[in-house]
């Protein structure tokens, strides 16, 4: 039988992992003051192999945009070119669409973890935790995400694009549950529109694609 990891959000977790979290965040201000007082370093996005994302692909992609968050709005495009997200983006909708608005998902005999994740709002360093704790998706995991991706948090281009890219990748290892924020409403009021002009600039609008 698979092991199924519910991860909470942050708000119900117990006081233990609130300070890890908060020994998690004091790290990342201490980066971001070192990466400040650094030269600018070009940023070379990973190129999308033509047949699709791979995992080497997916891991330099998080990598990069890691690295960007700690530069600047600005470097979003450079990390995540316009033409690279649009490519991924169009590459998994046919997925994306095939599937039904209830999903059955039955862990096959070599999938022995099931991870159930909450609520991700634009979070990009808490996915990336996430899966160093627990392991990147993979044939032998299932992840499971139950929306809201995008909206309060300053990165939701870089969180829904690296799902989108997995989920690419291992269709039937990640499953991405559509959530009242992925709305073109939702996007508009909460943040995420304005995150995309700020990132691409203002032709860009928020579209659903579920």
């Amino acid at each position: 039988m698979a092991n199924t990891d519910a991860v909470a959000d942050p708000k119900q977790q117990p006081k233990s992992q609130e300070l890890e979290a908060g020994c998690c965040t004091a790290e990342h201000g201490v980066q971001q003051v070192q990466q400040a007082q650094l030269p600018p370093q070009r940023l070379e996005p990973p190129s999308l192999p033509t047949s699709g994302p791979s995992v080497d692909f997916c891991l330099a992609l998080e990598r990069v945009m890691h690295k960007a968050t700690w530069t600047g709005m600005h470097a979003t495009q450079e990390a995540l070119p316009p033409q690279l997200l649009q490519a991924i983006v169009l590459g998994v909708t046919p997925i994306l669409s095939k599937e039904p608005t209830m999903l059955e998902i039955r862990p096959g005999i070599l999938q022995h973890r099931v991870t159930i994740v909450g609520d991700t709002h634009g979070q990009f360093h808490d996915l990336c935790k996430l899966w160093e704790l627990y392991g990147h998706p993979s044939s032998e995991r299932i992840y499971i995400f139950n929306g809201d991706y995008v909206d309060r948090g300053a990165w939701g281009v870089e969180t829904l694009t690296l799902m989108l890219a997995w989920k690419w990748l291992l269709p039937k290892n990640v499953y991405l549950i559509r959530g009242n924020h992925e709305t073109s409403y939702c996007t508009k009021v909460y943040g995420f529109g304005g995150e995309l002009k700020a990132k691409y600039g203002k032709a860009t609008t928020p579209q659903s694609n579920w």
